[in-house]
């Protein structure tokens, strides 16, 4: 997933070295790529973060990131299609909890940051009614997108389904621009 962030970083720039805290608050953007992109629709979000600026160059951030994740009409398709019901809809959230390093480049007036790290990522999904399915349901990325199991091409039968989750380990990397 893509996104894009605006940012608003607490800064100080008196006679001091260095501010040794750091926060940051942003609204984001999200446009999923690659196989994301065929489930989710763009999204948006918010996030929060605070850390320690070892230097002026090198910081270490704790962020916590909440993010829409909204179903494709092709994610709800499969399933509107088995229970001919096109009232079907569904919903997706993604919590993150990560640690990062920023290395900072800052002028007087433009500057710029790398950021890289990881932690938890959370996803979950909801749909609008309880899904029951059948044995002979062929299975599909959509399917599983759900949390479906599927056993020799097909979704596995007699699962009844309304909301499931995940958490994961992942990772981040991003580019910053500040004025």
């Amino acid at each position: 997933m893509f996104i894009v962030t605006l940012t608003s970083h607490a800064r100080d720039h008196g006679s001091e070295p260095v501010d040794r805290l750091n926060s940051n608050a942003a609204f984001t953007i999200s446009a999923p790529v690659s196989q994301t992109a065929r489930h989710a629709t763009a999204g948006w979000g918010v996030v929060y973060g605070a850390g320690y600026n070892v230097s002026r160059r090198h910081s270490v951030i704790g962020e916590v990131m909440w993010n829409s994740l909204g179903p494709s009409d092709a994610a709800l398709a499969p399933i509107r299609a088995e229970l001919q019901d096109s009232s079907i809809h569904g919903h997706g959230n993604v919590v993150t909890l990560t640690g990062n390093y920023r290395q900072n480049f800052e002028g007087k007036v433009y500057g710029t940051y790398f950021l890289g790290g990881g932690g938890l990522y959370y996803r979950n999904t909801s749909l609008s009614q309880t899904i029951s399915v059948g044995t002979s349901v062929g299975c599909t990325p959509a399917w599983l997108w759900w949390w479906f199991s599927c056993t020799s091409g097909k979704v596995t039968g007699n699962q009844s389904l309304a909301s499931s989750s995940s958490t994961v380990l992942g990772g981040n990397v991003g580019v910053g621009f500040t004025v």
